[in-house]
């Protein structure tokens, strides 16, 4: 199976075979759709035969269209093409949104991708465009979650909402800036991380939960390795998740 996680910034695939080994991936920034054909064309070089391709997409319905698009020039079609969306229940794991279908499809394959390899009380940590927390508590229920925006989205919207300050992209640091890219660069940091602190432990409070703590997303790396030392990277926590919905379909 053909698995694939279209996110804000970068488009991510696996193709799987049964059991869920990993026999090819890829991974790339979509630059909004230009780069998109590239990257389905590289994805379609590792398929022999038709295959089933899952997706978690979180980009508009254009976006959509134009890998549909893309997909359908490989050289074997596809034998079927799901774009997951949320639901009250699957997989074990029970919505705990009033109307399902609003939550993000790459949340809803995380939720199933941590369910499935805890089946416990779970705090899904997810650092990329958007920074997501979200919970499952022991009985699989998505308890809710937070949204915030991520390191690279604090600084564009600091260069776009401002008459001076410039774009920023290198990761800051834990320190004071000496100019004003590098103050910026360590503020949103220490943004970041005084978040992941603080929900961390005011919904462990809250729930009185004793979780298992995952992360994920690319923006790992940027932050303090000390902050994310008891949190278990598991980077291909929504691959995990769409391969579970493909089985159970």
């Amino acid at each position: 199976m053909i698995l694939i996680d279209f996110g804000n910034t970068r488009l991510k695939w696996q193709v799987r075979v049964p059991g869920g080994e990993i026999r090819s991936r890829g991974a790339g920034v979509h630059g909004r759709g230009a780069q998109l054909p590239a990257l389905v064309a590289g994805m379609g070089r590792e398929v022999e035969d038709p295959q089933a391709v899952w997706i978690a997409s979180v980009v508009g319905p254009a976006l959509e269209a134009a890998l549909v698009h893309e997909v359908g020039r490989w050289p074997f079609a596809p034998s079927r093409l799901v774009f997951i969306r949320a639901e009250s229940t699957r997989c074990g794991v029970r919505s705990g949104y009033g109307d399902p279908s609003r939550l993000g499809a790459d949340r809803w394959a995380g939720l199933i991708g941590a369910w499935r390899r805890t089946r416990r009380a779970t705090f899904i940590l997810s650092l990329g465009t958007a920074i997501t927390l979200d919970v499952l508590d022991g009985k699989g229920l998505h308890r809710g979650g937070l949204i915030v925006p991520g390191q690279r989205s604090l600084l564009h919207a600091l260069a776009t909402s401002t008459a001076t300050l410039p774009e920023v992209s290198a990761p800051g640091r834990r320190a004071l800036g000496q100019d004003t890219e590098t103050g910026m660069a360590n503020g949103c940091r220490l943004m970041v991380e005084g978040f992941i602190r603080e929900a961390e432990a005011s919904i462990g409070r809250a729930l009185a939960l004793d979780p298992v703590r995952i992360v994920t997303g690319g923006d790992a790396g940027t932050l303090d390795p000390d902050l994310l030392a008891h949190w278990q990277p598991e980077p291909d926590l929504v691959f995990d998740g769409l391969q579970a919905l493909a089985e159970e379909s």
